[in-house]
């Protein structure tokens, strides 16, 4: 984000700052996802050692997230993309 011109750049700190889960909304959707991970996989806690089928578990994690976070992100590129003309290949 520092190569990016001042305008750009304050115009993605302020949708992030306005899309975003604030720290304490990031931590309930942890809280949220990982008790239902567990549940889903029939643990009773989260092990220290990581499991086989560890991909499989961050993707539960991702769709158990109460806040999709790929929808954020959508949207803060959509903003972008719409104010600064993006230009794909």
């Amino acid at each position: 984000m520092e190569r990016l011109p001042a305008e750009q750049r304050q115009a993605l700190m302020a949708w992030i700052t306005e899309l975003a889960p604030s720290r304490e909304e990031e931590i309930t959707d942890t809280a949220i996802a990982a008790a239902r991970v567990l549940a889903v996989h029939g643990a009773d806690s989260w092990s220290r050692e990581r499991p086989e089928n560890f991909a499989q578990w961050q993707s539960d994690m991702e769709r158990a997230r109460p806040n999709d976070r790929n929808t954020v992100m959508s949207e803060i590129g959509r903003r972008y993309c719409a104010t600064f003309s993006c230009v794909t290949d």
